[in-house]
């Protein structure tokens, strides 16, 4: 494979499923060979006490909402990757048939999620940057 264009929806979706469904679709028809979205899931990013706990758990969406957005993807011929932030997203991102996971700069040293992401994913796009 050659040059890869990834569309970034990042956390744009708002917690919002809808609004995730527009962000891929409109992904999908700029051209995009791919779509990366964050798979947010707050005990993953912080802990309660963290200011922005709140607003993390306002950008999780049911497996389901998930599960929707791959078949979206691949419907259309596309590949879709998550942004996973421990266990349970790439757990997630596996089980739904993600294309394959970013790992953040965040976690660069965190040799376990490091491990199973390699392990589960041909494709693995590891943050160095940020």
């Amino acid at each position: 494979m050659g040059t890869e264009i990834i569309a970034e929806v990042a956390q744009g979706y708002e917690g919002d499923p809808k609004l995730a469904q527009l962000l891929v679709q409109g992904a999908l028809i700029s051209g995009a060979d791919a779509v990366k979205i964050q798979l947010v899931f707050a005990d993953e990013l912080c802990v309660p006490s963290y200011p922005y706990y709140d607003l993390f758990k306002s950008l999780e969406m049911s497996d389901s909402v998930w599960i929707d957005l791959v078949k979206s993807v691949h419907d259309f011929g596309k590949r879709i990757y998550f942004d996973v932030y421990g266990e349970r997203s790439l757990a997630l991102a596996k089980s739904i048939d993600a294309d394959g996971v970013k790992i953040s700069t965040t976690d660069f040293y965190n040799t376990s999620l490091l491990k199973q992401a390699f392990k589960n994913f041909d494709n693995v796009i590891v943050s160095t940057g940020g």
